[in-house]
């Protein structure tokens, strides 16, 4: 029976080391996955700033955009009144050299 306990013991023993070298196996891993784990979140957080940080250029490029073309519109607007008004303006020259041309003509033919 001593021996059959010997035989236990020593089996026990062998499962024990195996389990023993299984845990630190398991935990060199886990602590590579830890590492991995933390490379990729530091990468993920470089690439979301980045992006963040692209996005509000974008915003920026984009409002400046919108502010140039709000000027632009209203210097057009603001050429295009102008050439109205100069052109009212000749054509009511013109509506005065007309008359004046009539009234001459109508001294002439009298």
């Amino acid at each position: 029976m001593t021996e059959k306990i010997q035989h236990i013991i020593k089996d026990i023993r062998l499962k024990c080391n195996a389990l023993h070298v299984q845990l630190i196996s398991v935990r060199r891993e886990k602590g590579e996955l830890e590492v991995e784990l933390n490379e990729l979140k530091s990468k993920q957080l470089s690439i979301i700033k980045e992006k963040v940080a692209l996005i509000e250029d974008n915003s920026r490029v984009l409002f400046e955009v919108h502010e140039l073309k709000s000027r632009l519109q209203t210097i057009l607007d603001e050429n295009v009144n102008k050439n109205s008004t100069l052109l009212r303006e000749r054509d009511e020259e013109i509506d005065d050299l007309v008359r004046e041309i009539e009234g001459c003509i109508n001294q002439l033919k009298k």
